[in-house]
């Protein structure tokens, strides 16, 4: 976990960049100019990365970007440029100034993830202090004794920070040095670096009778005892960088109410599945959460080098992937056939039409999904996991012929969540915690709260917009693969494609109580499938090998990726 200041005037990058970070559990906070980010990163010492849009109002990224490496502490700050100006000039200056990187907009998920890695690999605040377990065999210390003077000289430096300022006025020369001198021994007796070369500025400005130099030198004197507090307390995290709690509306409030207070097992329904489908009716098109929303509006703007960064936005998010689905097939096409490619559809759709669709997007608050373990990241992550895991089924099965279809199914297949967070954004917490309450299966709480599933409604939305045919069976027979009529390979496959993300605990499903038996044979898609296969079929070894791609999937999709599977994946591989 890393702890990001991202300073943009743009509300659009702070939400598209809030979504990416949150893959990798990341903080982050924003500024929209350098005085609030600089007053942040004063607060929160344990700030790990800065991202930087320098093309600011007055130029104020570039003066900041200065002002960070002028300063005592900052210096080795790493900060990555991410910014909307390709000026060849300004590039060098930057570059001058010591930077990361220098990256040119739209924003690039995987690029994003492997800046934090980097900075977070050997974290900056570590240069200002001896390497602890060296310092203490160099010294012969016990890590408890210096711990213990590292404590002292973060007293130290809090004392400073209130006696110093006063010499600009006091001038007692004497005194002045003394008490330089014991702090300057202390810390190289702590192995402290932070705070020395402060302090041999000040010793040089009152050799020399500049006493002025002492009355701003309170803030950076209380900013070194700090970062000695943080080097002792890694696990500690600033008031101000804590996980904002989202805070509900009056009318959240009462909604919530509504449907915390209804006895559903002896009133029924909350509300009437006609009335939720006319709400669906009425929407312009299929909800997207927030920070995906905003993603897509930084990229859809008509350039030829974003549009593999767009296709790929597409096609792993299910509201955008949805919408472009549905956008493509409602035009008219030569060959009368359905568009089922979601990188096809965003490519035919063209710069007009998919600007026409960014303004045009409902767009789902992330907050109402935030109901823990239950968070847009875990929703997002289990969507595109089921997808892949799909893709993985096919090739192992030897259905080659559905890769393609099977990335989508598993992506739409759960489309109706969003749905309901768009019409009823406070049902699906209720719904949630009925059936972790009564241990009962997320579909059956459905039915009592809402009268219908999101399964119908998605299924009930697809056919209404267009969605491919293909998929709008995969929604309504998921539970059922057998009872389907048509399609019943791919139902099937990304069935159990779900049930092995389930086990695998990759994101989160949305049902508190889908952890049984984790036998992939004892499903109902299994029944479907093992007609299809030889009665050799070795089911143990294929579980093996899903469980390692798995393991492998959930690092790559928490924006930790490498060369190598993890270790545990390799073994698990291994083993057949």
């Amino acid at each position: 976990m890393a702890n990001i200041l991202l300073l943009d005037e743009s509300d659009v990058a702070e939400r598209a960049m809030h979504g990416i970070l949150a893959r990798g559990n990341h903080r982050v906070s924003s500024a929209t100019n350098p005085t609030d980010a600089w007053r942040m990163l004063r607060a929160g010492v344990v700030y790990d990365l800065v991202i930087l849009e320098v093309k600011l109002t007055g130029g104020g990224g570039v003066r900041f970007l200065q002002r960070l490496r002028d300063d005592w502490f900052f210096k080795p700050l790493p900060v990555v440029v991410y910014t909307s100006e390709n000026d060849a000039t300004l590039i060098r200056r930057v570059l001058g100034l010591g930077v990361q990187n220098y990256l040119v907009k739209p924003y690039n998920d995987d690029v994003i993830h492997s800046e934090v890695a980097k900075a977070v690999l050997e974290p900056w605040r570590n240069r200002h202090f001896e390497e602890a377990k060296s310092f203490c065999a160099l010294l012969d210390l016990t890590p408890e004794a210096l711990a213990q003077r590292r404590r002292e000289v973060m007293a130290g430096f809090d004392r400073a920070a209130r006696t110093f300022p006063l010499w600009a006025d006091n001038r007692r020369i004497h005194d002045v040095f003394d008490q330089m001198a014991a702090l300057v021994a202390g810390a190289k007796e702590a192995g402290i670096k932070a705070g020395i070369d402060l302090i041999a500025y000040l010793r040089e400005q009152a050799l020399n009778s500049n006493w002025m130099a002492f009355e701003k030198c309170g803030e950076p004197l209380e900013f070194a005892s700090q970062l000695v507090y943080f080097q002792l307390n890694p696990g500690e995290v600033p008031p101000g960088l804590e996980h904002e709690a989202h805070r509900a509306s009056d009318k959240d409030a009462d909604e919530r109410l509504r449907w915390d207070s209804v006895n559903v097992d002896v009133q029924g329904p909350v509300v009437d599945p006609a009335a939720l489908t006319r709400k669906i009716d009425k929407l312009a098109g299929c909800p997207v959460v927030g920070p995906s929303a905003a993603a897509f509006q930084m990229l859809a703007d008509g350039r030829a080098s974003t549009i593999t960064q767009l296709m790929d936005l597409v096609a792993n998010d299910p509201g955008l992937c949805a919408q472009i689905l549905c956008a493509t097939n409602r035009l008219a096409h030569d060959d009368l056939s359905e568009i089922d490619d979601p990188r096809t559809a965003t490519s035919l759709l063209g710069e007009k039409k998919l600007q026409a669709i960014v303004h045009a997007l409902p767009v789902v608050e992330e907050r109402h999904f935030d109901y823990p373990p239950m968070s847009w990241t875990g929703y997002w992550m289990f969507q595109v996991a089921v997808g892949r895991v799909a893709q993985f089924v096919c090739r192992y099965l030897e259905f080659d012929f559905l890769v393609g279809k099977a990335a989508t199914a598993g992506l739409l297949h759960d489309l109706g969540t969003l749905l309901l967070m768009k019409v009823e954004p406070l049902a699906f917490q209720a719904i949630v915690r009925y059936a972790r309450e009564h241990h009962v299966p997320r579909i059956e709480a459905e039915r009592r709260y809402l009268g219908c599933t999101t399964q119908d409604l998605a299924a009930h939305f697809a056919r209404t917009q267009h969605l491919p045919a293909v998929f709008t069976t995969v929604i309504r027979w998921m539970e059922a693969p057998a009872l389907a009529t048509e399609h019943l390979d791919l139902i099937a496959i990304t069935s159990v494609a779900r049930h092995i993300c389930q086990h695998a605990h990759i994101g989160w499903s949305g049902d508190p109580n889908a952890h049984g038996s984790g036998m992939i044979d004892v499903t109902p898609a299994w029944s479907v499938l093992r007609t299809r296969l030889f009665p050799s079929f070795d089911v143990r070894k294929f579980e093996v090998q899903a469980h390692a791609f798995c393991l492998t999937l959930r690092n790559e999709l928490s924006g930790q990726r490498g060369d190598r599977r993890p270790a545990h994946a390799q073994r698990a591989a291994e083993l057949v």
